[in-house]
Parts: C-alpha cells; structure tokens; sequence
C-alpha cells in the first residue's frame, strides 16, 4: 500500500474510533440522566412523566450538558459557561419554549431526586438549580448570549440565595424544587429546615454570612448584599459595571412587558 494511502486509513481509523469513543460517551451521559429523571427508589415523576426519544432535541441537550459534568474538576468550567456553548449547538433547543420547558421540567425532577435521595446538601442539585434558573430566564430577544438570564434581577438573587448552601441552610435550595413540583415529596424536608435554619445571606465585600434581614441590598441593582455600608461604598468599583448591566436588563424587560401588554390589549 502507497504511504498516501496509509495515512488516509490511519486517518480514517482514528476518526472512526473517536466517533465511537463519542458514543459510548454519550449513551454513559444519556443514562445518567435518564437514571436520574426515572428514579425508581423515589416512587414519585414529580408530576413529569414525559419519555424523551433517544432522537429529540432535548434529549441530545440533556446528553450533551450531562457529557461535560463527568470532567474533572481542573477541566471544569462552570454551568454559565457550559450553556453559554450550548447555545450554538442546541439553538433549536433555546428558542422553542416547549422544548426549553421540557428541558427544565427534566432538570427539575433530576434536582429533586438528588436532593431525596442524599442526607445533606447536594452539589448536584445546586448545579441542576442553576441550570433550571438560567432556562427560565432565557430570552433569545435580548441578543446572543446569556446576558438575560445571568443579568436578570429575579434570576441573580435566585442564584445568590441557593450558592449559600451549607448543611445546615439548604432551605433556600429546598424551597426552590418545592415551588416547582407538583407533587408533596419535599415539603416534610422544607418545613423542617425553615424550623432549623434562618435565611442566610453573604456581604459581596468581606464574606461574612448572616441573617439576610440584616444585611442591605444594593439599592440600585437590587442584588447584591452587604453588611455596612462601608463594605458598600469599598465594593462599587468592583460591582459597578455588573450593578449596570443587573439595571439595564431589569428596565428592558420592563420595556419588553409593557409593549407586550399594549398588543394584548389591541
């Protein structure tokens, strides 16, 4: 065989063992997921009984999304950036609603599940929380990117209270799953961290955590806590350019809500 023609079958060889090394990756990722949506130790869909084909849109996003939480912590980027490359692989996903609420309903009973099925606080269903947080708030109209959900003022807070999650106060992560299911499986959970555990909260400047209803919030950005107002006035230079871009998104969504209300009414 010429050596041309060996290094087109080398390269050949290669490509065919890396698509076959991307599958097995793939259907690894896809019964993750799959084995935690159905899980069969909870009893319970959480009101999400919906089967997802090996060929939708949303099961190849949940594949892919589930293919890059089993690297390891050094090539980790965090879940804002995951979905931030998501949006160009799985754009049919971002835009269709229904496939975006299909999604997050899968992401939901997952969280759920991981939260049943551990006695403490649970990585996993934080990062599901994220996640879920950043579909809701998606809005393909404000431009490419992730800016609407990471800059919306409903979104950011939500972030900011579940990301204090310790032992001892997940009652802010368990509150936000309650409020998503239909079902009653985390209520008796809820109740008794609301008994145990104050909300919590954590000064943007120096760190220290306490009773949310004793710290401020930026009267601006509506967002950020501090505990005096000397670590306010310290953080500005740091939390001015996110205080703006947290004020622009709140007041173009407003824009957007009152246009739409206009054309309900025509």
């Amino acid at each position: 065989m010429p050596p041309s023609s060996r290094k087109r079958s080398k390269g050949k060889d290669r490509k065919a063992k890396k698509l076959e090394k991307d599958e097995i990756e793939r259907v690894k990722a896809n019964g993750f997921w799959q084995g935690w949506k159905n899980m069969e130790d909870v009893g319970c869909m959480h009101g999400n009984d919906t089967t997802i084909a090996d060929n939708h849109p949303v099961s190849k996003f949940l594949d892919e999304f589930f293919l890059h939480k089993h690297w390891d912590d050094r090539r980790f980027k965090g879940i804002d950036m995951i979905l931030n490359d998501m949006l160009k692989t799985h754009r049919q996903v971002w835009t269709d609603d229904d496939h975006r609420a299909l999604a997050t309903q899968t992401f939901i009973s997952i969280g759920t599940n991981m939260l049943l099925l551990d006695d403490h606080v649970n990585k996993g269903a934080l990062d599901m929380a994220k996640t879920i947080t950043i579909l809701e708030h998606y809005n393909s109209s404000e431009g490419p990117g992730l800016s609407s959900s990471l800059y919306n003022r409903s979104a950011a807070s939500k972030m900011r209270d579940i990301e204090l999650v310790t032992i001892s106060t997940n009652r802010d992560l368990l509150k936000f799953y309650r409020k998503r299911i239909s079902c009653k499986c985390l209520k008796r959970l809820h109740l008794e961290a609301r008994k145990v555990a104050p909300k919590m909260g954590k000064c943007y400047k120096c760190g220290v955590e306490k009773e949310r209803k004793s710290l401020s919030v930026c009267s601006k950005c509506m967002v950020n806590q501090y505990c005096s107002r000397e670590c306010s006035i310290s953080a500005w230079p740091s939390h001015k350019l996110d205080c703006d871009a947290y004020f622009k998104t709140h007041k173009y969504e407003q824009i957007l809500d009152m246009e739409k209300a206009t054309r309900t009414s025509d």
